[in-house]
């Protein structure tokens, strides 16, 4: 199969700084994934579980570096799910999952990519890169864990935008002309007071 590049541009207004992503992208437009590897991992089920409500949270975090001698950018993508019963007193997770991917980029050049720049990418496209292989992992270890079936949401660069809640109406009070008669229920009819 033949190479496939996809480019992504966005650049910045004259007066509006670039942005963690606009840096990112320096080095994403030059770079293909070349291979990935796991290069870790470790799974732990501490207790037996009931069938009540679960519920798991997500760590993630990278380091990064260049080979400018190879064009070569290594990211390695740390992941770990921890993975709790809902509505239990205690709060020990009953599952603990981690697994280290090395995500390896070829380029034809890194000139004017510096440390920060290949940082900012790995925390971004390495992740993006690294979840397919995260959340595959981390299904089937849940499977031969014999614990209930787990799916790891998609992984987004930015949260969701929240739809927009509409403003409730507030009538706006007017200057009226002199009082008007007031009215008085009296056993379920309505009386006019006479001024």
């Amino acid at each position: 199969m033949g190479k496939m590049t996809l480019t992504t541009k966005r650049k910045p207004t004259k007066n509006q700084p670039k942005t963690d992503l606009d840096l990112a992208i320096q080095v994403s437009d030059r770079v293909q994934l070349e291979t990935v590897r796991l290069m870790s991992c470790d799974s732990k089920q501490m207790y037996l579980v009931g069938s009540g409500q679960k519920s798991f949270k997500i760590e993630r975090t990278t380091e990064s570096r260049m080979d400018e001698g190879t064009n070569r950018v290594f990211v390695l993508a740390n992941f770990t799910l921890t993975t709790f019963e809902t509505g239990t007193n205690d709060e020990k997770p009953f599952a603990v999952i981690k697994a280290v991917f090395l995500l390896v980029y070829q380029t034809d050049s890194l000139q004017g990519i510096t440390k920060k720049i290949v940082d900012l990418f790995g925390q971004t496209n390495g992740i993006y890169n690294a979840w397919p292989y995260w959340r595959e992992y981390v299904q089937n270890t849940i499977v031969r864990m014999g614990l209930p079936p787990l799916t790891i949401p998609v992984f987004r660069l930015f949260a969701p935008k929240q739809p927009k809640t509409p403003k409730k109406k507030v009538a706006a009070k007017t200057k009226s002309s002199p009082k008007k008669k007031t009215t008085k229920k009296t056993k379920g009819r309505v009386v006019k007071r006479a001024k």
